[in-house]
């Protein structure tokens, strides 16, 4: 009873953590969200399309994970365990990949290492999808990005070489690890923290297990590819069907959201640069729209797609998980 107590107030207190986080930016910025806020009541049919296309990219992130983990069965607890993270890492940054573990763990009993190497993994996978977005709209931007961007131009050589440095390590790893945990447990150190280094670093090859084959790289490649054009399709329904928003074709809205995603890169909490990217690269591709209209669309924006659509599928999720906590655990512990 005391557990289940504490556990409410616990969540309580996250939540109005959320809410104090999230009432402070719409407040810091209320005069330009002022200026479309009657226009967001009527896009009602745009935001279930948004919910649709970014519970599908959820649905096989989730799926990808479950497979990394050779654990199909589950399916649920990850898409729990996920959408709990994004919810958590929009007022606590990249603190969500370890609500991410910590969650998945409780449920599913999990070992810490291999749940870290497929996270490591889904992050890799996430920096190629990266790089094909960044081809993509280079070639529809015809120049635009070169010209105004260019620090997204070189961002391309750099994600390509830490994308391949993460294989390198990967599959090096993958080879060595029972080396290295033989050598580690020859040193003189305490018995301890070597016996807690070792199961970790074998938990962590055992969480790679299951990445070998052509068949997996290409679903980690279609899956990658699905989850993106999903994000796409989430910044499509929240822009287009905005009176105030400027008519663009398929090319100008591809490189606004690649411009405005790497606003998400930088570590703020919930990705806060994304508007201020989103105001840039709106005004170079519309230059006849005022500043503080593109400034509120890309708020809008980032509102939506972050808080909005976080606190309605994350939330929903930490709050079943409140009320049947041993249910959500039931049959998945190893």
């Amino acid at each position: 009873m005391l557990k289940n107590i504490i556990k409410i107030l616990v969540s309580l207190a996250l939540f109005g953590y959320f809410g104090w986080v999230l009432a402070g930016q719409w407040r810091a910025y209320s005069d330009d969200l002022d200026l479309l806020w009657h226009e967001a009541t009527t896009l009602t049919f745009p935001l279930m399309g948004l919910v649709c296309c970014f519970t599908f990219a959820m649905l096989v992130r989730s799926h990808r994970w479950a497979l990394t983990l050779g654990r199909p069965d589950l399916l649920w607890p990850s898409f729990r365990s996920i959408s709990i993270a994004y919810l958590v890492q929009c007022p606590l940054s990249k603190f969500g990949e370890v609500v991410r573990i910590a969650n998945q763990k409780r449920i599913t009993g999990l070992s810490t290492g291999a749940l870290v190497s497929t996270v490591l993994i889904d992050r890799l996978l996430d920096i190629f999808a990266m790089v094909l977005v960044l081809f993509a709209s280079l070639w529809a931007g015809e120049g635009l990005i070169e010209d105004h961007f260019p620090q997204l131009t070189s961002l391309i050589p750099k994600l390509g070489v830490l994308m391949l440095l993460g294989l390198v390590a990967f599959g090096a790893f993958l080879i060595l690890h029972r080396r290295i945990g033989s050598w580690i447990e020859q040193r003189a150190w305490p018995e301890k923290p070597k016996r807690l280094l070792v199961d970790f670093i074998h938990q962590f090859g055992e969480g790679m297990q299951h990445l070998k084959g052509w068949k997996a790289a290409g679903y980690f490649f279609f899956s990658s590819l699905a989850i993106w054009v999903s994000y796409v399709g989430c910044f499509f329904f929240t822009v287009t069907f905005f009176p105030s928003f400027p008519e663009s074709d398929p090319k100008q809205l591809l490189v606004l959201f690649t411009v405005a995603s790497v606003g998400v890169l930088i570590p703020v909490p919930g990705g806060l640069a994304y508007p201020i990217f989103f105001k840039k690269a709106l005004l170079i591709i519309h230059p006849e729209i005022e500043a503080s209209v593109a400034f509120s669309l890309g708020l809008f924006c980032y509102f939506i797609n972050f808080w909005g659509i976080n606190l309605l599928v994350g939330g929903s999720c930490w709050i079943y998980q409140l009320i049947f906590d041993g249910r959500a655990r039931d049959g998945y512990e190893t």
